[in-house]
C-alpha cells in the first residue's frame, strides 16, 4: 500500500501517522490486524453459507 493511502487510512480513524513508511506500515498492520488470527490472513474474505 502506498504511504499515502496509509496515511489516509490512519487519519480517517484518528491515528497517528509518524516516521517512515516501514514504521507505518508496521502500526497499521498493528491496528487493524489482531494477533489471534490464523497464519491464513485471507480467512476472513471467504463467506459461508448462514444458518436459516
Amino acid at each position: 500500500m502506498p504511504e499515502w493511502m496509509i496515511d489516509k487510512l490512519l487519519a480517517e480513524y484518528g491515528l497517528p501517522a509518524e516516521g517512515d513508511l516501514a514504521n507505518k506500515r508496521k502500526f497499521a498492520i498493528g491496528a487493524f490486524l489482531w494477533p489471534h488470527c490464523s497464519s491464513d490472513r485471507t480467512s476472513h474474505l471467504t463467506t459461508s453459507p448462514h444458518p436459516a
